[in-house]
């Protein structure tokens, strides 16, 4: 039986359009829980961004030494010599992808923040009076 909902609209994504003491309480418990996890996962997630480079160089040391042993084993196939090509495409391009990815992060910073105090640091020139005349120049 479906039950209609009388004007009233959903507040959040929650789902239910009227709460209650234990959704509340429901609520509640999972944001403190998330807020627990988040102490270990962030530490965690900033070893593993440390840790990505020396990984990806590693795999590329390892794709390299294994070579010669893999078209020998496979007979100087062209699948095989295909299959490395686009294995050693791979982790350069992964590699590409993390060095982006830093450069975006400290340009982006450097953007929004800049680097100190002075004219090169963004909206040193905001006007409260005038609103934002954030001119360029």
């Amino acid at each position: 039986k479906q039950k209609l909902t009388q004007g009233q609209v959903y507040t959040d994504y929650g789902g239910q359009v009227g709460g209650s003491v234990m959704n509340d309480f429901t609520r509640l418990t999972a944001t403190v829980g998330q807020a627990a996890g988040s102490l270990a996962m962030y530490p965690a997630m900033d070893s593993v961004r440390q840790a990505a480079p020396m990984v990806m160089a590693f795999l590329k040391m390892a794709l390299i030494i294994c070579i010669p042993f893999v078209l020998v084993f496979g007979m100087f196939d062209l699948k095989v010599v295909m299959t490395i090509t686009f294995a050693e495409f791979a982790l350069i391009f992964v590699d590409f992808w993390f060095q982006l990815a830093r450069w975006v992060d400290s340009t982006i910073l450097d953007a929004l923040y800049g680097n100190g105090i002075g004219s090169d640091v963004p909206h040193s020139n905001f006007d409260p009076v005038f609103g934002a005349s954030n001119a360029q120049g």
